[in-house]
């Protein structure tokens, strides 16, 4: 799209990388621009700065707070009737606060799906409009989970998959509106971001780059990008596109072993290690193999390197190189089920979202491996109790216990966990289950599916960590295994599971762990049926989607809530910190793995571009250009 005479409104466009967005549209011929955001001195400066520049009433001022719902659509409508329409949308409202992350997550999610259903309802073609363009502010956090930031990169996660779920051809061909996300890397922190975020070392290894730079990168995604496309900003290079998965790729033997040897290659005994565990126990290529035989050579012709005797053997096995595959003897499954009760057997355990579906399901098969005690934290309070007796009195004994607890409310978690604690002395096992579905109140979803996981999961490692006087323990955070592809009617509800694996991601980094102790492993089941699924042909964002979304779900097969809590019992054995596993179809539990963004670069023919640097005004003027006469970046 040419930016040309077009009518434009940025969020967050008071100051930072905001500001510099409005500039560079106006200097593209942007014809006006309505600013939003919540820092009124700060943006009526901007305004009447950018007005002395560019010429009278070229940029209007509206102040607003984007976490007040009815407030932000008041202003975005008040925006689109002084703009006289409305061709371009630039979400890019934004905060850090892992403290108040109910804030965060309202800034960073909520008002961006706000803004993105108001600007689509406007331009759509379908109800007379010309369509036009959203541009959806992200972060390379939403691609690339940081340590130190689980609440962002959560946010930023979310931003990504809604914005891809609804960039689907089964809108776009109904809107015209192209829905595109920018992710940019670290720029200058802000001033109001908090000492200890600014502090942390993943932001002080990144290179920062001039806000100017991503301003760049706007533009030429506005003129150039394709619908429902990612591109990074950093660094201070030209934007990137970079072509993510339909679904997270299941990780394999060989990718395992590359994983493996790339974490230990500085460390003497874990490479010879893994050098005998490729030997060993994988089928690996032999170009592969001679690769890593010539890199570490040294460690190969170590006489000790090939000892291997029954004691050291078992150390070699790592649990990163393992695969799951169906078992097929008798005597193994009981094998099995005896190495899962060790882990089971005694342990205190508590489950959100407890008293039906999957939760109800995993109460059932933890009892079944002698946990100790369980806890269930459900809304759904009848239910709650009679399972609470039911179980009381089938085992004689009280071994589960019920709190009526609403996640969204962090208040309730909190006593929730307070009580729990009471009650069962330490922690051993939480399992983040609880989750809605029902995209007519997308923002229940939200605080749901994202608040209250956030909750859920911050409080599981407090009381569990090692270094608050807990004893370590397991994290299993529950998300949804999706194709992309298949999401457009549920763009909500996709954008609060991706959030879950942003989260996990976070925190179990290193960083966290060697810390608390606490192991952290996502779930994600395919279709299973529980009532979620049985009552969402209902819960859709319009009626007319009904038809088309249930006879998408017809081509998919569903699961039992059994075989879900079955496999999570072998995931409990075998996962490791990090790993992300995948149950659909009754089949047996697979892992699979975010891949690295900066590895999906999609590369274009015929598209040299640099950076050109000009004096114009007694100052420096960076311009991305490339070899044609126009002296602009080529459009892919």
């Amino acid at each position: 799209m040419q930016i040309k005479d077009k009518r434009v409104i940025v969020t967050g466009a008071a100051s930072n990388v905001g500001l510099a967005f409005s500039r560079e549209l106006l200097r593209n011929g942007a014809l006006m621009i309505v600013m939003i955001d919540i820092k009124q001195w700060i943006g009526e400066q901007a305004v009447e700065s950018l007005n002395n520049e560019f010429g009278r009433k070229r940029t209007v001022f509206l102040c607003c707070d984007v976490t007040n719902n009815f407030e932000f659509d008041t202003k975005l409508k008040e925006a689109i009737s002084i703009l006289g329409g409305l061709d371009i949308l630039i979400n890019n409202s934004g905060i850090i606060n892992e403290t108040d992350f109910s804030k965060t997550i309202d800034v960073n999610v909520t008002s961006v799906i706000r803004g993105t259903l108001l600007g689509i309802q406007q331009m759509r073609k379908d109800s007379g409009g010309k369509g036009g363009i959203i541009v959806n502010i992200s972060s390379i956090a939403g691609l690339r989970a940081v340590s130190q930031l689980p609440v962002y990169s959560a946010t930023k996660h979310a931003v990504v998959s809604f914005s891809r779920s609804f960039a689907q051809p089964y809108h776009y061909e109904r809107t015209n509106v192209k829905v595109i996300v920018l992710c940019p890397g670290l720029t200058d922190i802000p001033q109001d971001v908090s000492q200890d975020i600014s502090n942390v070392n993943s932001l002080q290894n990144d290179r920062h780059q001039r806000v100017e730079s991503v301003a760049h990168g706007l533009i030429y995604v506005i003129r150039c990008a394709q619908n429902g496309s990612v591109w990074i900003s950093e660094d201070g290079k030209p934007v990137f596109e970079v072509q993510l998965p339909d679904t997270l790729p299941q990780k394999t033997e060989i990718t395992q072993t590359k994983a493996a040897l790339r974490h230990c290659s500085e460390h003497e005994l874990c490479a010879r290690q893994a050098l005998i565990t490729v030997l060993c126990h994988t089928t690996v290529p032999t170009t592969l193999f001679l690769k890593v035989r010539r890199r570490h050579e040294r460690l190969i012709s170590a006489p000790h390197n090939l000892q291997i005797t029954a004691k050291n053997k078992e150390k070699i096995k790592k649990p990163s190189l393992r695969i799951v595959r169906r078992r097929s003897s008798a005597s193994e499954r009981a094998k099995e089920i005896e190495a899962i009760n060790c882990i089971v057997s005694g342990k205190n355990v508590l489950i959100t979202g407890g008293a039906a579906g999957l939760g109800y399901a995993f109460l059932n098969h933890f009892l079944k491996h002698g946990a100790k005690k369980i806890i269930i934290l459900d809304v759904d309070a009848e239910t709650g109790k009679r399972i609470e007796l039911g179980v009381e009195k089938s085992c004689g004994e009280k071994k589960v216990h019920f709190i009526h607890t609403d996640v969204s409310n962090h208040k309730h978690v909190t006593e929730a966990f307070e009580e729990a604690s009471t009650l069962l002395g330490n922690i051993d096992i939480v399992i983040n289950n609880a989750g809605v579905l029902d995209e007519r109140r997308w923002e229940k979803e939200i605080s749901v599916n994202i608040g209250g996981m956030v909750s859920t999961a911050m409080l599981a490692v407090q009381y569990m960590s090692r270094d608050t006087d807990g004893h370590g323990g397991i994290l299993v955070n529950v998300s949804q295994h999706v194709d992309i592809r298949n999401t457009a009617q549920l763009p909500v509800y996709t954008a609060t599971k991706h959030a879950v694996i942003g989260l996990s991601q976070s925190l179990s980094d290193p960083y966290h762990y060697e810390k608390t102790g606490v192991t952290v492993i996502t779930l994600c089941p395919g279709l299973t049926e529980t009532a979620l699924t049985v009552d969402s042909p209902n819960k859709l964002l319009s009626r007319v989607m009904k038809a088309d979304f249930v006879k998408n779900l017809e081509q998919f097969p569903i699961q039992t809530p059994y075989i879900v809590a079955q496999g999570l019992m072998t995931i409990l054995r075998i996962g490791e910190s990090g790993s992300i596993w995948v149950i659909e179809s009754g089949k047996a539990p697979y892992e699979v793995y975010v891949p690295n963004p900066r590895t999906l670069r999609r590369h274009y023919k015929n598209n040299f571009s640099h950076v050109d640097t000009k004096v114009a005004g007694g100052r420096a003027i960076r311009e991305v250009c490339d070899s044609t006469r126009t002296g602009l970046m080529s459009c892919a």
